[in-house]
């Protein structure tokens, strides 16, 4: 059933250039790896190293839909980042860790999202790491504050802090997206102003 849909996605592409249609192969890749890769091993996975595939493979993706972007005219690039970082992310969400570093790290993960969103002007990365970072201190909540009455109130603490976040965010965006392009070496060219600054921008604001 993978390999057909996949199969099906790439021949319907060849004969019709709609973005969507990479949303199915992309799909039945993410099922793939973690069935390919247990039958190449031989074994049966465990949950946990499901989880691990899931996250390599969409690492993986997101890599290799950046490095595909811009070869069309057509933005075929944003399923590939939609189901990469939801195989991505997903995998690092359902892996149980007891450990602090870990889940600091997974912190450190997507907040570090939220910053590649300036540089590829892409606000799905956005809308996973804010999610990520929701749960993260969601979680910490819960462990130091479940059997206590602040509970609720942390959670609601939490939520109106990063809805403050979001606000001064919105207003900023341009600005930070110019000064990430300058860090990227942009050599002072305002990608606001330049043609492909403006299409790139008008691309952002549409996802």
């Amino acid at each position: 059933m993978e390999v057909g849909t996949v199969l099906a996605a790439l021949v319907a592409l060849r004969y019709f250039k709609f973005p969507f249609l990479t949303a199915p192969a992309a799909y039945g890749l993410w099922y793939m790896s973690m069935d390919l890769t247990g039958l190449v091993f031989g074994k049966t996975w465990t949950f946990r190293q499901l989880c691990v595939v899931s996250a390599i493979f969409g690492l993986v993706m997101l890599l290799t839909t950046y490095r595909l972007e811009g070869k069309s005219e057509l933005d075929f690039s944003f399923w590939g980042y939609l189901f990469g970082l939801l195989a991505f992310t997903g995998g690092l969400t359902l892996m149980e860790s007891h450990s602090e570093w870990s889940k600091i790290a997974y912190l450190l993960i997507h907040i570090a999202l939220v910053g590649i969103s300036l540089f590829l002007k892409r606000k799905v990365f956005v809308v996973f790491g804010a999610i990520g970072i929701f749960g993260y201190l969601s979680n910490e909540a819960y462990t130091h504050f479940r059997n206590s009455v602040a509970f609720p109130f942390v959670l609601s603490v939490i939520g109106i802090a990063l809805i403050f976040l979001a606000m001064q965010y919105k207003p900023n965006e341009t600005a930070l997206q110019e000064r990430a392009a300058t860090w990227l070496g942009a050599g002072g060219q305002d990608p606001g102003t330049s043609e492909s600054g403006l299409l790139a921008l008008n691309r952002y604001r549409t996802y």
